[in-house]
């Protein structure tokens, strides 16, 4: 992320930390329009599980589980820098 900030590539809000360097750096979505999606879009899930014995299991899930990640963010800039593993395009 640091090098897509020195290009550019990404905008950043930064708090200091009482003049002692870097607190937290913050990535707008106003600042970064056609760059990022809505939050809204990125949100994980709950997901139910049987596991056998009864009892329904109830996890969080990443978004990327439930969709693919090309196709629900075709059209954002973003996609053109991510990398895809596990045996996916490698950029």
């Amino acid at each position: 992320m640091n090098s897509w900030i020195k290009e550019g590539i990404l905008k950043v809000r930064t708090v200091s930390n009482r003049g002692k360097g870097v607190h937290v750096q913050l990535f707008l979505i106003k600042d970064n329009k056609g760059m990022l999606p809505p939050k809204k879009m990125v949100e994980g899930h709950t997901a139910k599980e049987d596991r056998g014995d009864g009892k329904n299991w109830y996890s969080t899930h990443p978004w990327y589980h439930f969709v693919d990640p090309r196709e629900h963010l075709k059209g954002y800039k973003i996609l053109d820098y991510l990398k895809f593993i596990n045996g996916e395009d490698e950029k």
